[in-house]
């Protein structure tokens, strides 16, 4: 017989202070401190199910971020899972924590979800049948064999909620916790998934934590064990078979063909019909709450032979190669554009049909040029963002559900060098095409040119979206950067000042140095004819605004203006991900703060 794992938590406390009122009155008014969870203590052994049951507000989900370690405030208290603490990672390593609200890519199939995951987060030692066996296994077991070749995006509520389960149960975690499986399920659907997890539970010899706030009676014969929360504090915890045996020694014994915890825990719901209706109710539960104090055995394993080993935490799992993580993202990356061809063929038909058309314009004087292979660069960068940019969403919402598996960084970096193969190959074929009309034999340098201004674009785009995280708003915001970096370096805005802050964009400012390339490479290999523009338009089109280069510099050659405009978008792209790094810490407290 397997030994039992064993999951001990005693006296988890949780205090955090909100500040009220104006910013001004928040400088001299201390902060009002609450305290949302008061000495919990339960144990949850494997094998089976462990409700944390209660109302609303009642702490579940806080008790839930505590055990995590990742609700923000002062955390008292002790857990232990096998006899070891249960750090954060820890935890992180050997449990998982099932968020309903999490986000995946909807255009992926299940099957490709479920298979890179599993390439992530199982040990290098398995082999691929094994994965498939594990992956195979779980889907027939929680029902979801059927959708493998499915989207996400087209599976009912209840199959994608199912999905999700498999996916974070793929790492067999000794403990799984999750955060209101049955909110917005129907009672069938709700029965399936609580099922599934309770045979999951028997069948590996794993604990299931999950919350509840109503506990149905086809529901409550499927549970263990229960911990019943009144604000914060625990009014019952043992095994569900105990549970009216308990409350009946508390004076309210459960009616005749009652189930017994939904009517316990209306027991612990204040009804706010009244005034006095609040003073009946809160006095109840408030009774319920001390009798379980002085009558505490939450300590006592009823029934189990759960020793707490800790075998499996001393196993060593040992982890995927980094090489062998960068070929399982590279892979996924092309498997999340696949999986919307037609944005694919878009972006892969976009480049050469522009190109094509902007081709017949075919200017022939060197202002004329100039002006339109300034328009044409800005005109390519926002293109490119329309692009292969959405695909950036669809990264962004795996990597951060799996920066514990790998440094987030990693997923960034892959689908950075993805792009650049990407955009070293549009750069070419754009710049290609339009010079084939011109004649021109700059096609190698300008196409570079662009190649460097992508890099740049890029980690402008990367620094964007560690803010934000809607996809068009990022797009929308890195287009009037990209935009004002533009119109700034062709001197449409003039500095008079070496102190200005216009005078320090200018000397990063990229645009400047590329538009002196282009000035240079086209004067080799197209005729230079008296500009027709207006005198304005004609010193803009041929760069010869002496303030858009800081006094130091003084161009003079090809080679220093591309390796000032390599070094530029190489410390742009350094900087961005050196922002990203904190990403993990940001996406968290933007959680807590929506829970």
């Amino acid at each position: 017989m397997n030994e039992k794992h064993v999951l001990e938590c005693k006296s988890i406390s949780f205090m955090t202070a909100i500040s009220n009122g104006t910013w001004f009155s928040k400088i001299y008014k201390p902060p009002s401190v609450f305290q949302i969870l008061k000495n919990i203590s339960f144990t949850a052994t494997s094998g089976e199910i462990h409700a944390i049951v209660g109302v609303a507000d009642s702490g579940k989900t806080t008790l839930l971020e505590a055990l995590t370690s990742g609700a923000g405030g002062d955390i008292g208290g002790i857990a232990m899972l096998d006899k070891f603490m249960l750090t954060r990672r820890r935890f992180n390593k050997f449990c998982s924590h099932i968020n309903y609200r999490n986000q995946y890519p909807s255009s992926l199939s299940v099957r490709s979800l479920l298979y890179y995951h599993a390439r992530l987060c199982l040990s290098s030692t398995h082999t691929s049948l094994e994965i498939d066996h594990r992956i195979s296994e779980l889907s027939a077991m929680f029902d979801v064999i059927g959708y493998a070749h499915d989207k996400l995006e087209d599976l009912s509520f209840s199959a994608r909620r199912r999905v999700m389960t498999v996916m974070e149960l793929l790492k067999d975690p000794i403990l799984t916790i999750i955060d209101d499986p049955t909110a917005y399920l129907s009672p069938l659907s709700a029965y399936q998934l609580i099922y599934a997890l309770h045979f999951y539970a028997a069948k590996f010899n794993r604990i299931i934590i999950i919350t509840l706030r109503n506990v149905r009676s086809d529901l409550s014969h499927l549970l263990g064990s229960a911990t019943c929360l009144f604000y914060g504090e625990v009014a019952y915890s043992g095994q569900m078979r105990l549970l009216p045996n308990h409350f009946k020694k508390a004076g309210f014994e459960c009616p005749p063909n009652e189930n017994p915890a939904a009517y316990y825990l209306s027991l612990l719901t204040i009804d706010k019909e009244s005034m006095q209706k609040v003073m009946e109710t809160q006095e109840k539960a408030t009774k319920l709450v001390a009798f379980r104090t002085d009558n505490d055995t939450s300590s006592d394993i009823s029934g189990s032979s759960a020793t707490g080993t800790g075998v499996l935490l001393d196993s060593g799992r040992k982890n995927p190669s980094i090489s062998t993580v960068a070929a399982i993202l590279f892979r996924r990356v092309l498997s999340l554009i696949g999986s919307t061809p037609s944005n694919s063929l878009a972006g892969l038909i976009a480049f050469p049909v522009t190109a094509a058309v902007l081709s017949f314009l075919r200017p022939t004087s060197l202002p004329s040029s100039l002006f339109f292979w300034k328009l044409l660069t800005f005109l390519y960068l926002l293109l490119q963002t329309i692009v292969i940019f959405p695909n950036y969403s669809k990264t962004s919402l795996l990597s951060f559900r799996e920066c514990n598996l790998y440094c987030q960084t990693t997923s960034l970096t892959i689908f950075s060098i993805f792009f650049l193969v990407y955009s070293c190959i549009q750069s070419s074929l754009f710049v290609g095409i339009v010079l084939w009309s011109f004649k021109s034999e700059a096609m190698f340098q300008i196409s570079l040119n662009l190649f460097l201004l992508s890099i740049f674009s890029f980690s402008i785009f990367t620094i964007c979206a560690r803010y934000l995280k809607n996809c068009s708003n990022i797009v929308i915001l890195q287009t009037i950067i990209i935009l004002a970096f533009f119109v700034s370096g062709n001197g449409v805005t003039g500095t008079t000042t070496s102190s200005s802050i216009q005078y320090y964009i200018g000397v990063i400012n990229p645009f400047n140095y590329s538009n002196f390339l282009l000035s240079k490479l086209l004067s080799s290999s197209i005729d230079n004819e008296e500009c027709t523009f207006p005198s304005y338009m004609c010193k803009l089109s041929m760069n010869l605004h002496s303030d858009l280069y800081p006094p130091w510099y003084a161009p003079n050659d090809v080679f220093t203006n591309f390796a000032i405009l390599f070094c530029l978008s190489l410390t742009f792209l350094v900087i961005s991900f050196f922002i990203h790094l904190t990403e993990p810490s940001v996406q968290l407290k933007k959680h807590m703060k929506q829970s």
